[in-house]
């Protein structure tokens, strides 16, 4: 891809948000090259998170190391390790220190020219939850499948680079919780040569309910941030996400600080 928006959006391919698997473009990265990006990120929010009458406090604090690698320029392999502390007070006070969601994926670009790319992406993840019987861990003990397909666009804004990326897929859950279909979108725009601005929205929808105890639910997040270039390889990032609407699930209002090493 060619353009000063292809540029602004390579250099945006991922973005930690936990719990969620990390964001991921459209765009894949060159054939050899590839970026590493270190998140610390932490919540709180309040609410059942799988549905239900009771309303705990929850927290959560961890980290999410994110890879990309370019096999080839059309093909790009993903991959992602959490470590995380979630805790929930009562009702059901309960705590789990440990692996969150981690795994590793495959986005291949479908079709694209200067203005315009289509891409194709299926990854799967294991948890280093495995007692159901947990507060803190219901829900988030089985091995989950993604499959999605994603539309990034350049153009200009307000005589700025910018892009956008659209995502929509179903993420495939066992062990108790419902599929979800998710929506995602992304609006980037060049403030400064250096500095460029992320607006997100990060949407799910249950796919009905699921094993008893599971709740048919939804949750819609926005998040803003800021990722400044400090060279053509370091980049850091700081922002703050927060839940806009949710049903039968948690609220969550966080923030999150970056760093980004391009290879």
């Amino acid at each position: 891809m060619r353009g000063n928006g292809a540029l602004i959006a390579t250099s945006f391919c991922a973005l930690a948000l936990a719990p969620s698997a990390a964001w991921a473009g459209a765009w894949t990265m060159p054939g050899g090259q590839g970026q590493i990006i270190e998140t610390l990120f932490g919540w709180l929010g309040a609410g059942a998170p799988n549905g239900g009458n009771a309303a705990p406090r929850e927290s959560k604090v961890g980290s999410q190391s994110y890879v990309e690698y370019g096999l080839a320029d059309a093909l790009t392999l993903t991959g992602q390790i959490t470590v995380e502390r979630y805790a929930l007070t009562a009702p059901s006070a309960d705590s789990h220190l440990g692996l969150g969601y981690s795994g590793a994926g495959l986005r291949a670009r479908v079709w694209s020219n200067d203005a315009w790319v289509f891409s194709l992406e299926a990854s799967g993840y294991v948890s280093g939850a495995r007692d159901a019987n947990r507060p803190a861990q219901a829900g988030n003990t089985g091995p989950e499948a993604d499959a999605r397909a994603l539309v990034g666009h350049n153009l200009t804004l307000f005589g700025a680079p910018a892009f956008i990326d659209g995502q929509a897929g179903y993420r495939f859950r066992t062990d108790g919780p419902p599929g979800e279909i998710h929506a995602d979108l992304t609006l980037g725009v060049a403030w400064t040569p250096r500095a460029q601005i992320l607006a997100q929205s990060f949407n799910i929808i249950s796919n009905g309910a699921g094993a008893p105890g599971f709740y048919a639910w939804e949750g819609h997040k926005g998040q803003l941030s800021l990722v400044y270039a400090l060279d053509e390889r370091w980049s850091v990032q700081v922002g703050g996400f927060a839940t806009l609407y949710q049903r039968n699930t948690n609220t969550e209002y966080g923030a999150l600080v970056a760093v980004w090493r391009r290879f």
